[in-house]
């Protein structure tokens, strides 16, 4: 069978949320792709659950955000008990910056995610291609040819530019590809429950987890009076026997201490975790996002999350390599960026994973005295330390990941006090001044302050870039003014802001040496 060249630069493998949100970003800055995915039908499930803060910052400007939170619920407290007695709450409004839209955690069902993001691309005329799998990559020297197994119809070999691995843990891209896929699997497993519960006892707009000596449990609110468990106890682990739902229900109150018995069962699934990274997330023109590149345990609902957010560094990567002619060394910082994000929320999600739902019989022992102890304490410094309240805020969200070190990175930062406050790779802090000002999500966003007229060098500077550039001021009475001043910066100050979100470098209109070292870097890579 020959070989076609596709009229599409980019083959997506994998119409999950990650794939999907790379997806939706390619289509919304012109870039023609191909998106396909071995199931035959969208997931049914409530899956990867939680949309974390920043998720739906980056998100907003494709108008997906709103449309998200209303297919979700939204939690505004989180409620613990310990061997069945109520024990400490606490409230999540704590948590979010006066400047955030979203001060809450919002439970979103994977169907209703996949199927919002579907919708997107449908709009714009573009197709899911379903029951197709990858089953061959050549890659060449500037392009990969690649072939598929379709049992519906034929699909005759094809070339792309590139190709985008968004087919989970058991990717067909990064298997062909042999890319070691490092890590461990847990020895416990856990189960996952969609369906009712037959309580009034657990409020709706809340989380609730259940800790007591032999079991661990998490009940998250679904729309309709549905409700998301996860849990684990020892016959899980145990390895004894095969479980099944009946086994679960019928032990669950026993092990968990809650009056709660499951009805109505939708879904239910045993499977084991794992904990696992590739050791490259870009083999020559391919590329892994998502579960592909890295996999972790379910604590503290990172994993969609993260996933997500690689789709949304690479993507505008691609674009610029492929639109604005920079250099496609542009495309590599993605696994420069990327990688350390990645391990480090392996790394955290493992500690805490095995802290609390291990059944290791010392773990056991200790747990529940420990937890007395603990989560009162915990609680309590949350409330009364901001410091500590925004360190957890900041790890939970994903609004505290920076590019700090990135091979993007200009050094410039700006000062508050005595000590820096923003620096050229954090996140954009105020992301709905973007929202109100920006016009071009491709491009990157010049916020200046000031009403003043700009220096002629500098007026004509931006002119010479404007391909890559969209200026935008916050002057006068305008609201951003007094929070863009709350981080430092004065009249005649500016930060340039990448299409990802994130500083680019900070400077000043009378001295802007440090945006053309950035602007030489995205040429010069």
């Amino acid at each position: 069978m020959n070989t076609q060249k596709s009229n599409e630069k980019i083959l997506i493998v994998g119409a999950g949320p990650v794939g999907l949100t790379m997806a939706c970003l390619l289509a919304d800055y012109g870039i023609s792709f191909r998106i396909i995915d071995k199931r035959k039908k969208r997931n049914i499930h409530s899956g990867a659950l939680i949309i974390q803060n920043r998720t739906l910052e980056l998100l907003e400007p494709l108008g997906l955000s709103e449309k998200l939170m209303n297919a979700g619920m939204k939690a505004k407290m989180i409620q613990t008990y310990l061997n069945g007695n109520t024990g400490p709450a606490l409230n999540l409004d704590l948590f979010a910056p006066k400047a955030s839209k979203y001060p809450f955690l919002l439970l979103t069902e994977q169907c209703e995610t996949e199927k919002i993001l579907e919708h997107y691309l449908s709009a714009k005329g573009i197709k899911i291609e379903r029951n197709v799998c990858l089953s061959g990559i050549i890659q060449k020297e500037s392009v990969v040819e690649v072939t598929f197994d379709n049992t519906d119809v034929s699909s005759p070999p094809a070339i792309f530019n590139y190709v985008i691995g968004a087919d989970g843990y058991n990717s067909a891209v990064r298997n062909i590809l042999n890319i070691p896929f490092v890590g461990k699997t847990y020895e416990l497993s856990l189960f996952v429950y969609d369906g009712g519960i037959d309580t009034k006892s657990l409020q709706e707009d809340t989380i609730h987890f259940a800790f007591s000596r032999k079991a661990v449990s998490g009940f998250f609110p679904l729309k309709n009076k549905r409700w998301r468990i996860d849990g684990s106890f020892p016959e899980l682990s145990s390895g004894k026997e095969e479980i099944n739902f009946k086994h679960v229900n019928d032990t669950f109150r026993v092990y968990s201490k809650m009056a709660v018995n499951l009805e109505r069962k939708e879904w239910f699934s045993v499977f084991k975790t794992q904990q696992r990274y590739a050791k490259s997330f870009q083999e020559g023109n391919c590329f892994l996002i998502g579960d592909a590149a890295h996999i972790h345990s379910p604590i503290g609902a990172q994993g969609m999350n993260t996933g997500m957010q690689d789709a949304i560094n690479l993507a505008w990567k691609l674009y610029y390599t492929l639109a604005k002619n920079a250099p496609r060394n542009l495309i590599n910082t993605y696994t420069e960026e990327r990688n350390p994000v990645a391990r480090k929320v392996i790394s955290a999600t493992d500690i805490f994973f095995r802290l609390l739902a291990s059944q290791s019989i010392l773990i056991r022992i200790l747990r529940l005295p420990f937890l007395r102890l603990l989560v009162p304490v915990a609680f309590l410094l949350i409330r009364k330390n901001k410091s500590l309240r925004d360190y957890v805020y900041r790890s939970i969200s994903q609004t505290g990941i920076h590019y700090r070190k990135g091979p993007l990175t200009v050094s410039s930062y700006l000062k508050h006090g005595n000590r820096a406050r923003l620096r050229s790779g954090d996140r954009f802090p105020l992301p709905a001044v973007l929202s109100e000002y920006a016009r071009q999500e491709t491009k990157h966003q010049l916020c200046i302050l000031s009403s003043e007229q700009l220096p002629a060098r500098f007026s004509s500077f931006l002119e010479l870039n404007s391909s890559v550039i969209e200026s935008f001021h916050v002057s006068g009475s305008d609201s951003a003014v007094e929070l863009l001043a709350g981080f430092g910066l004065t009249a005649g100050d500016f930060l340039l802001v990448r299409p990802d979100g994130y500083i680019a470098c900070i400077g000043a209109v009378t001295n802007f040496k440090v945006l053309k070292e950035y602007l030489d870097k995205l040429t010069n890579v």
